[in-house]
C-alpha cells in the first residue's frame, strides 16, 4: 500500500514537471495576414515536440479562422545546458483564393 502511494506521488510530480517544461506566449498577429507564436523549452528533448506544438497550434488558428496556415519562418535560439532555448514561428493566415499560395 505504502509502495503504491509513492509511486502514485512520483508519477504526479513528474506530470506537473512536465507541464511546467515548456512555456508559450501564445499567438500574436505582426502584419497582414501574418502571425507569430513563440515560447521556450527547458530541456533540449522536447525541442521538436515545442516545434510540432506550435505548427499544430498554427493550423488550428487558420483553420478556425477558414484560413490556410503557411509557415513563413521559424527560429531557435539554443542555449547553454540547463537554460531554456526560444522557439519562434512566425506564418501567414491566407485565404483559399490568395494568389501567394500559388508561390
Amino acid at each position: 500500500m505504502y509502495q503504491k502511494l509513492i509511486l502514485s506521488g512520483l508519477v504526479a510530480g513528474t506530470l506537473v514537471a512536465c507541464g511546467t517544461l515548456n512555456t508559450t506566449n501564445g499567438i500574436v498577429a505582426i502584419g497582414q495576414d501574418m502571425y507569430m507564436i513563440n515560447g521556450s523549452v527547458y530541456l533540449s528533448n522536447y525541442d521538436s515536440a515545442m516545434k510540432a506544438r506550435f505548427f499544430q497550434q498554427a493550423a488550428q488558428f487558420c483553420t478556425d479562422r477558414t484560413r490556410v496556415m503557411v509557415p513563413a519562418n521559424t527560429s531557435n535560439v539554443d542555449t547553454k545546458l540547463g537554460e531554456s532555448s526560444a522557439k519562434e514561428l512566425q506564418f501567414y493566415c491566407l485565404l483559399d483564393s490568395d494568389p501567394r499560395l500559388r508561390q
